[in-house]
């Protein structure tokens, strides 16, 4: 229980300050001392309402991040008040300490519920550690300060006069300039690159300016920044903009700059002594710099980077951010603005979400731009939590400034000026920023001493820089060459520029993937007791009494949600058990500890707990005996999901805790079973506030390689991330599996031993012949002596002495017995060997957090080696290469992309119902709660299938059809919600819940059966027209042809009273293969054209005029054999007589032999013949026992045989207005290629279906061939979950089945003239094995087990359609060689996105209540072309199922630019009131992707800017 202290008593107001320094309201003044101040809080005063501290908790959590919180009970104050009994107290933990000191200094005196908190800080709460990492940071904080603090130029003293006035010279600023640089290693690294920036600014100044001082000024005129903008504020508030307090965001250390409001404003105990500086500061030695030769304009031609001028930046507006002066060190004075000026607004820059080559100054300046009165900016250079604070003027001439080294001001040149000054900036500005880049400061260089290289790196700098300055003074022909020079350089580099992401490089790590396999021989010799690695050997006395080896062991129990038994039997019969076995210990014992990782089952048991068992899991998580990692619905598979998927699954995990379990950390992520890992889920994993991962099943042989060079630790970088911004601190468990076996050091018939559940009586037993032994006083320290050289082996293979052990395998921990057996051997053990002081060893139970944080305590993060790169794919021994379930399961893959769909486009639609209903005050009659029930359960079904054991199709065959009949319950459920969320929308005066209004088009009659089309009746006598209405889930318009099924064959259509002419008639067969026409059954399709994100109507009239009525297809047969046989069918038939077949459109023509083989591609738009044809393939499997192809592996017999083409049952071609398409059928798989004449993008493309369903008795593995004549090599593209790509290469060194990779969504191979790309509907395995060919994998049938656990083959084969679209693409620059990652073209990623999400049709059942459609959002085509919405997440609380919160996902595309694409879209940014009017939104919160964290508060006004090629979340609170 908390005792009160002196310290919580609040202070009366200091009534001895000197008259001359008192406010108009009295102030507190009291200093505190670092041993004061605390990162911990105490909170008095607060209201006994209840849910009162929920409520409060947001006030503190906006400040900054919060640890944890508690309500004291039992405190009492030392300074009784009136009413204490109705008052609480609670203690708030920040993360930092710097956060506090801002919540308690803008909190206290707070009025919250009619009550005035009073905030101090509570010392005395801190731990050991806490209070050596507050002395640690103090001192790293006072170490910069005074380390920057020694370059910063010294301003003259007050005595000096004008005539004493100092003008640093350029040899001046170069030799401080070279003392920054030689003494950059004294900076910390992360500040290094702003370094690089300021020694930028400094080098800009050299020629064209001169630094003047005013002198004599009054001191009385200087004001911090806090009190000069009080006038200013309270007038900004006068005019009804929002307040400061409402824009304000988390700030850093350094909070001088901020602004109080008035009721909370620090005060400071002395005035700031700075000095007054004349308007005209700054002016330029030579009034013609802007006279340029065409040398300048040549050299920036030769700068790739791009400047900040260009569309794609940040804002329309940001082609004037390089237009501007530059007036450093300054301040306005706000108090003394006059004629009208005024300052506008302030905002956040953050330089983390600027483009690579976009500076702080150029992100300020950007919204200046946008604000049509200002003309001044003034940016802070201190930078908070949230960036750097830019604040806009309107000056109009009359602004007065005061001399501050924290802050820049820029105010925008005339126009004459502006044009005169472009090309300067520009060039000067991208070449010193190249020559300061190529300074290296690393200390890896062996070949010269630091000193050397620095010295020979700074003259060469300084040469360039005296030729710049000789450039810049010399005269040009006339100004109108330079604008036309400048004209035709920004045309010629447009795509360039617009395209930085691709052109300049990634930030380098210490290695990458492509380096490891290019040097590793995969040679898989055997290292002895560990097989696949080495002997270690190590030395006793590297560990001492003050240096011991520290061991952390992690009690864990691995729980598949469905493998060898469905997600419902594991609960039942084991993990329910386990979570009760688990809280029930560490509610016995302290220093026991766990770690869980499935929400999915944790979710379960909460639901069937009682409250004392609730209770006893909360206090276990807050005093950190158990920890949830990665907090996850499921441990996800990271090859075939999707990024869509992951995300969702990840947000439903964290979204349960934080509504039952409350306010816990996740910091740890935990992945020790999926086939391998991506760096998309590291990237989720860390954006969503996750710091440290641990994973396992990576390559054994670079599993060794990273052993060996101890770098089984590092930072996982992003491949396209240029500021270091994603990394996540990663572990590699470094044997063969995560079992207690292969944990606790390299021998496994050792380790065994110490898996006491193992032994006689037990149904499990080492495999080594020697079982575990209890522990006794007779063998404690021959037991104890033999696990802890295990231990020491193991360290030998990290860089700290602290060791990570885990403790546990699969549905471990069921049962009281079996925790005691394992607690009570290793309590002994533990004792005996911490109290053995010559050992020099400290072991102990811990969790992942508590390994990490001792870990970093060693060694700081940013000492451990960096890493770019995937792990796929994985091996497991020999050349056991897991690329075998890429493809397994093939059906419930695809099945897995169509619930997405349908989840997504229903997520959305009743996010919008829910917000209309909310404008229309209509509480009660939209049933939110129970369509908001069906969407969580259709959320965690998906949630679920993302599981390793489930998208990958590695289960037992009856868990997969359990998988299935929930994800068919999915689509069922969202069908239903996108019905009746449209019908509220489009019908509100005949809506009601229980009356169909619309019905989906599509059904799905069975989880393992293929999708069928409603029919649509037409009865001339009765029912003469159906309405139809198509939503598009979608970011761009979409003209796409519809196919709907109708029973009579004359129609006509319209769209609202429009005639409809774009439409075709074709037959219905009777079967995907069959040759036979369905009686009365036809195939409509129609062009229809919607706009993003709405709603359209469409008409269908049974016609009697045959004028109007839709064009009929032409049917045509290779011979008279295939021909339909006593057909009255009304579509003409034609025998080919001709060798070959030809299908086009505008764009393409195919030609086909007659046997069906692609002879030929011409692209019409090139006029040029492309070489295309496609083959099917097919792999067996080995016959040798224990080494054969399965779920899990692929281990083929050989090379791949081709199928021939000439043994098709029947080849169709169907002509139409619309499509032409080309049906080969055979009795092992089908094909159908079309072609579409859209007048759309689909046009480029060939539209590829391939229909599978093996059912025969043998191993096969089928696919298609691909071959073009790209000049690729061995290398290309695939892939990461949709989300980026990267660059594979084909190696002769490993086995067929190593140069197997996962192709979630596309891959493609290019050259320098040409790119092919295809685009998946569903994942699967691709192969590059000969240059210009990709090999897809279809589906798999295989009758033997691998051996990995399944127990069975794969036989459970579904006919299935995959879905591609091939598209070949004119390269417009050249082939990178060197990235690592890859960029589609916009055009890539927006038929991508048409591929996954496809409109969706919806039959009215009111015909003659037509409503002409509905926009879902205030803005039409709101999106610019770079950006997706990836979801509008409904949000649900514990009072009700939904809330009036949503979130908003954004994605940015980072894509290859193709200016005859790009230019047909806008790129404008948008606004939150673009998506929903003003007046419905609340408040806004941008937060961490899983919502877990705040990051900044927004207004309704606020610009949506994402990062490109990331993601961006947004929590959206509505009235």
């Amino acid at each position: 229980m908390l005792q009160a202290h002196d310290h919580h008593i609040r202070d009366d107001v200091c009534m001895t300050r000197p008259p001359y320094r008192n406010g108009k309201k009295p102030r507190a003044v009291k200093v505190y001392t670092i041993a004061q101040e605390s990162k911990y809080l105490l909170v008095q005063n607060i209201p006994s309402i209840a849910g009162a501290g929920e409520q409060l908790v947001p006030h503190f959590s906006q400040y900054g991040a919060i640890e944890q919180y508690w309500k004291l009970d039992g405190y009492e104050r030392k300074d009784p008040q009136e009413g204490e009994q109705f008052l609480d107290t609670m203690l708030i933990k920040y993360v930092q300490i710097s956060r506090a000191r801002v919540a308690k200094c803008r909190l206290d005196d707070l009025n919250f519920m009619g009550s005035n908190l009073h905030v101090c800080y509570a010392p005395e709460c801190e731990t050991l550690d806490d209070l050596k990492e507050k002395i640690q940071e103090r001192k790293t904080i006072v170490r910069r300060k005074s380390e920057l603090n020694k370059f910063v130029w010294r301003k003259p003293s007050a005595m000096t006069t004008s005539s004493q006035s100092v003008k640093p010279t350029t040899n001046d600023i170069r030799l401080r300039m070279r003392e920054i640089v030689q003494k950059s290693n004294l900076i910390p690294i992360a500040l290094q690159q702003e370094m690089k920036i300021a020694i930028l600014v400094l080098l800009l100044l050299i020629s064209p300016i001169e630094l003047r001082r005013h002198e004599n000024e009054d001191d009385d005129d200087n004001y911090e920044l806090s009190d000069l903008l009080k006038e200013q504020f309270n007038q900004y508030q006068h005019h009804g903009k929002p307040s400061f307090d409402q824009e304000e965001t988390n700030t850093n250390d350094d909070d001088d700059d901020q602004y109080y409001s008035s009721s909370h404003r620090r005060t400071k105990t002395h005035p700031s002594r700075k000095k007054v500086l004349p308007d005209n500061i700054f002016n330029n030695e030579d009034s013609n710099t802007d006279d340029v030769t065409t040398r300048i304009t040549s050299s920036a031609d030769k700068i790739t980077t791009p400047t900040t001028n260009d569309q794609h930046d940040m804002s329309d507006s940001s082609v004037c951010t390089d237009k501007y002066d530059i007036k450093s060190e300054q301040l306005v004075r706000v108090k003394e603005l006059t004629s009208g000026a005024r300052m506008i607004r302030y905002t956040l820059v953050d330089k983390r979400t600027l483009p690579m080559g976009v500076t702080v100054k150029d992100g300020c300046m950007s919204n200046c731009c946008a604000e049509k009165s200002c003309d001044l900016a003034m940016l802070s250079e201190q930078p908070t939590h949230n960036g750097y604070k830019c604040y806009l003027f309107a000056c109009n001439g009359s602004c007065i400034l005061a001399s501050h080294q924290d802050y820049t001001v820029m105010t925008l040149k005339s126009n004459s000026v502006q044009t005169k000054q472009e090309s300067v900036t520009t060039a000067s500005t991208f070449m010193l920023y190249f020559m300061l880049d190529s300074i290296s400061t690393e200390k890896d260089h062996r070949q010269k001493t630091r000193e050397q290289q620095m010295n020979e790196q700074l003259d060469s700098l300084e040469d360039s820089i005296q030729n710049l300055d000789k450039i810049l003074k010399e005269k040009k022909q006339s100004s109108q060459s330079t604008r036309h020079s400048t004209k035709n350089s920004t045309s010629s580099s447009s795509s360039l520029s617009k395209c930085f992401w691709r052109i300049s490089s990634p930030m380098n790590t210490t290695f990458n993937i492509r380096q490891l396999y290019e040097r590793l021989p995969f040679d898989n010799q055997n290292g002895g007791v560990w097989t696949q690695g080495f002997d270690i050997q190590y030395n006793t006395s590297q560990w001492t009494a003050t240096n011991k080896l520290k061991i952390i062991v992690m009690p864990h129990s691995h729980c598949d949600p469905g493998w060898l038994n469905t997600f419902e039997q594991y609960f039942k019969h084991v993990t329910k058990h386990i979570l009760t076995t688990i809280v029930t210990m560490l509610g016995k014992n302290a220093n026991y500890r766990f770690v869980w990782a499935e929400m999915s089952f944790l979710s379960l048991w909460w639901d069937q707990a009682t409250n004392d068992q609730r209770e006893l899991l909360k206090k276990a998580l807050h005093s950190k005996q158990l920890e949830i990692v990665t907090g996850g619905w499921v441990m996800n598979d990271e090859a075939n999901t999707h990024y869509f998927a992951m995300l969702d699954q990840l947000i439903e995990g964290h979204q349960f805790i934080e509504q039952n379990i409350g306010n816990i950390s996740i910091e740890n992520s935990w992945a020790n079973d999926p086939f391998g890992y991506s760096p998309t889920m590291a990237y989720l994993l860390q954006r969503s506030g996750i710091q440290n991962l641990a994973i396992q099943r990576i390559h054994y042989h670079i599993k060794k390689e990273l052993a060996r060079e101890k770098q089984l630790e590092f930072l996982w970088q992003q491949p396209w991330d240029r500021t270091s911004s994603t990394r996540i601190f990663t572990h590699v468990l470094p044997f063969y599996a995560y079992d207690i076996p292969y944990t606790c050091g390299p021998d496994p018939k050792i380790c065994c031993q110490f898996d006491f559940k193992r032994g006689t009586d037990s149904y499990i037993s080492c495999s080594w012949g020697i079982d575990p032994v209890t522990i006794n006083e007779e063998n404690l320290s021959e037991r104890s002596q033999l696990l802890l050289d295990q231990y020491r082996k193991k360290a030998q293979l990290y860089r700290t002495n602290v060791l990570f052990i885990q403790l546990g395998d699969d549905f471990r921990y069921r049962t009281i017995n079996e925790a005691r057996l394992q607690f009570d051997n290793y309590d002994k053990l533990f004792a005996y060997m911490n109290q053995r002081a010559d050992w020099n060893v400290q072991i102990q139970y811990g969790t992942l957090n508590d390994y990490f944080d001792q870990m970093t305590k060693v060694k700081s993060r940013e000492e451990f080696p960096s890493y770019v790169g995937d792990f796929f794919t994985y091996a497991d021994r020999t050349d056991n290469y897991w690329s075998g379930y890429y493809t397994s399961r093939a059906f419930f893959k695809r099945m897995d992309r169509i619930v997405e769909s349908y989840l997504r486009a229903s997520e959305i639609l009743f996010s919008v119902a829910c917000v209309e209903m909310f404008g229309r005050k209509l509480l009660n009659y939209f049933p939110t709660d129970e369509l908001f029930s069906m969407l969580t359960q259709a959320r965690r079904n998906l949630g679920l299938f993302q599981h390793h054991d489930g998208i990958t199709g590695t289960a037992k065959s009856h868990v997969v059809n359990d998988y299935g009949r929930k994800l068919l319950s999915s689509i069922h459920m969202t069908q239903n919600i996108i019905e009746q969320s449209a019908a509220f929308l489009l019908f509100p005066n005949e809506y009601f819940f229980r009356q169909q209004v619309l019905a989906s088009n599509e059904v799905f009659p069975s989880y393992d059966l293929l999708s069928t089309k409603q029919l649509l009746v037409f009865d001339n006598n009765q029912q003469n027209h159906r309405v139809v209405y198509i939503y598009n889930p979608t970011d761009q318009k979409r003209s796409e042809i519809i196919q709907i099924l109708s029973n009579v064959y004359h129609v006509h259509i319209t769209s609202s009273g429009k005639l409809v002419k774009t439409c075709q008639i074709g037959p219905k067969w009777s079967s995907k293969t069959s040759n036979t026409m369905e009686q009365h059954q036809y195939e409509l399709f129609i062009l229809v054209n919607v706009e993003p994100y709405s709603i359209k109507d469409y008409t269908i009239h049974s016609s009697t005029i045959n004028e109007q009525s839709c064009q009929l297809v032409k049917l045509q047969y290779i011979n008279e054999q295939y021909s339909p046989k006593n057909q009255s069918a009304p579509f003409p038939i034609e025998i080919i007589d001709t060798k070959l077949i030809q299908m086009e459109n505008r764009v393409l023509e195919v030609t086909f032999s007659k046997t069906g083989a692609i002879l030929n591609l011409h692209s019409k738009l090139s006029d040029e013949n492309l070489r295309f044809h496609t083959n099917m393939i097919q792999y067996g499997t080995t016959k040798e026992s224990d080494h054969h192809s399965g779920a899990y592996l692929f281990i083929p017999n050989g090379n791949a045989q081709e199928i021939p083409m000439n043994n098709f049952n029947h080849i169709r071609v169907q002509h139409g207005l619309l499509v032409t398409r080309i049906d080969l059928i055979n009795d092992l798989y089908s094909l159908q290629y079309r072609l579409t004449d859209t007048n759309d993008a689909n046009d480029q493309t060939i539209e590829l279906d391939v229909l599978t369903h093996l059912t025969m008795n043998k191993d096969i593995e089928l696919g298609i061939r691909l071959s073009t004549g790209i000049k690729n090599g061995a290398e290309f593209f695939t892939d990461l979950n949709g989300f980026q790509m990267i660059r594979r290469k084909t190696y002769e060194k490993l086995p067929l089945q190593g140069n197997v990779y996962p192709m979630p969504t596309m891959a493609y191979i290019e050259d320098d003239s040409m790119r092919f790309t295809v685009l998946a509907g569903q994942p699967s395995g691709v192969a590059c094995l000969k240059p210009g060919v990709m090999d897809i994998f279809l589906d798999r049938r295989l009758t033997q087990d691998d051996g990995r656990g399944l127990g069975q083959g794969v036989t459970d084969n579904r006919e299935i359609i995959s879905t591609f679209k091939l598209l070949f693409e004119r390269r417009h620059t050249t082939v990178d060689q060197t990235s690592l990652t890859g960029y589609p073209t916009l055009l890539a990623h927006h038929l991508s996105i048409k591929l996954l999400y496809p409109m969706y049709i919806l039959q009215s059942f009111i015909p003659n209540a037509v409503q002409d459609g509905y926009q879902l959002f205030a803005k039409a085509s709101l999106l610019p072309s770079d950006y997706h919405l990836v979801n509008i997440r409904t949000l649900n609380n514990m009072k009700s199922n939904s809330t009036k919160c949503f979130a908003l996902i954004l994605r940015r595309f980072a894509y290859d630019c193709d200016d005859n694409y790009d230019q047909l879209f806008h790129f404008k940014l948008p606004t939150f009131t673009d998506f929903f009017p003003s007046n419905r939104i609340q408040s806004i919160e941008q937060t961490s992707l899983s919502l877990r964290h705040v990051h900044q508060y927004l207004n309704y006004t606020s610009t949506l800017t994402v990062p490109y090629a990331e993601l961006a979340t947004y929590k959206i609170h509505f009235y």
